[in-house]
């Protein structure tokens, strides 16, 4: 790893390291964002579609409980000026069913959900047909009641129990689509925890890796750089300088090379000069003692 991170500059090194780790923050950042948006979209249908749906159907069958009591209880008034009442209170219900059951249709998200709510509306066509008899027996007063009586508790009640089974089972499969997208959100919501976990602690190892590397890649170098100017400063010009490298490390060493290869280029042509100053004071001093020696002998010849 080193000798390939050699091939590179200290600042190339640098910064492809500190993309790496911006890079890894990236990835996190997106990993995080798709996590929530996820955890959002959940939450959104639970507070837009399954709740709503739920509350709807609640008021759908409040609705239909407004108008079976009012049929009821006008079959069960004996003044005309009760039966209108109950009347009004009736036709006032059935116009809020009406508008509840607009609203829903446009709660409905699913074909089982959209299979329910025809059913309801089929089931509570049927009801309000029976209702609409109901309502006219009674209002025919005393001498219908008996019919009136016979068929609030018969088909009537029938009728009714079936539609308001229906929206009960529309009601628990909503719930069971908001305990889902929970459950759903719930689980995204760990895989969200265990990720960022994961690509934190990757993060943290690697930015550890590339921490060393890169500061090996230069101390090495360098403390080789620094052992070869202070064996030089020594006095020693002995060693081998290797550059392996092409950073401004590598350009160093191969500057201290050439001033080693320099310096003992130096040496040696001092060396080979100081030996022929030798040789050369030498000579002259041979040469000194022979004609000190000639002249003792002519002195004695005179």
């Amino acid at each position: 790893m080193a000798g390939i991170l050699g091939n590179f500059k200290i600042g190339a090194r640098l910064s492809g390291g500190f993309a790496v780790i911006l890079l890894l923050l990236c990835i996190l950042g997106a990993a995080a964002y798709f996590q929530a948006s996820k955890i959002y979209d959940g939450t959104e249908q639970i507070a837009d579609n399954w709740l709503p749906s739920v509350q709807s159907l609640g008021d759908m069958r409040a609705q239909a409980n407004s108008i079976r009591r009012a049929a009821l209880r006008s079959v069960l008034e004996v003044s005309a000026e009760g039966k209108q009442t109950q009347r009004k209170i009736h036709d006032d219900a059935l116009t809020k069913m009406d508008s509840v059951m607009k609203a829903y249709d446009k709660l409905v998200s699913s074909p089982e959900e959209d299979r329910l709510n025809q059913q309801i509306k089929a089931a509570w066509a049927e009801y309000l047909t029976v209702d609409k008899q109901l309502l006219a027996l009674s209002e025919a007063g005393e001498s219908r009641f008996t019919e009136a009586r016979a068929l609030s508790v018969g088909n009537a009640a029938k009728t009714f129990a079936t539609a308001t089974d229906l929206i009960a089972n529309s009601v628990e499969l909503n719930r069971s689509g908001a305990a889902a997208a929970r459950t759903d959100a719930q689980h995204t919501y760990q895989q969200a925890i265990v990720l960022a976990g994961g690509l934190v602690l990757t993060a943290l190892l690697l930015g550890i890796g590339i921490a060393v590397v890169l500061t090996r890649s230069i101390t090495t170098p360098l403390g080789q750089a620094v052992a070869v100017a202070d064996r030089v400063a020594g006095g020693d010009l002995s060693g081998r300088i290797t550059v392996d490298s092409k950073d401004e490390m590598g350009i160093l060493l191969a500057a201290l090379q050439r001033m080693q290869n320099s310096l003992v280029q130096t040496v040696s042509a001092v060396r080979t000069n100081a030996q022929g100053v030798a040789s050369a004071s030498a000579q002259i001093s041979a040469g000194n003692h022979d004609l000190s020696g000639r002249t003792e002998e002519q002195a004695s010849a005179l």
